[in-house]
This record gives C-alpha cells, sequence and structure tokens, in this order.
C-alpha cells in the first residue's frame, strides 16, 4: 500500500484523539511550534470523564483551560 493511503488511514480529528484520553494517563507535550495547540485547548471537555491526567510540557504559547482554571485539578 502506498504510503499517503496508509498515512490518510490513521488520521483522526483532534475531537477522536481527545476521546482516546483515560483516567491516569500522561501527555507528554512538543515544545513551541510543535505544541499541539488544538488538542490541548480541548482538554477541558474532558474533565467529567477522566481523572488524574498529567501534562508535561515547557513553556506553552497557549493559555489552555486545563491549567489556567482551578475547577480543572485532579
Amino acid at each position: 500500500m502506498p504510503y499517503k493511503e496508509l498515512y490518510k488511514q490513521k488520521l483522526i480529528t483532534i475531537d477522536e484523539a481527545v476521546q482516546k484520553i483515560n483516567s491516569d494517563d500522561e501527555i507528554y507535550v512538543s515544545v513551541a511550534a510543535a505544541e499541539p495547540a488544538g488538542l490541548l485547548s480541548k482538554l477541558h471537555v474532558i474533565k467529567d470523564r477522566v481523572e488524574n491526567v498529567s501534562v508535561v510540557m515547557i513553556l506553552p504559547l497557549g493559555a489552555y483551560d486545563f491549567y489556567l482554571k482551578p475547577e480543572m485539578k485532579g
């Protein structure tokens, strides 16, 4: 199978990616321009479904709800 077709089969939306996150997961984030801003901006939508999700990042470029809002703790 050509690599482009294989690549297309593996693509998912940001919403689908966020739904794959489970309780007690650890998320390691790339730095600067490689930061997955779309994913990070949606993490708050799963707060009622998961707990104890750790996000490890250095110098975030965006202001994301998951670390700015006190109610997101835990």
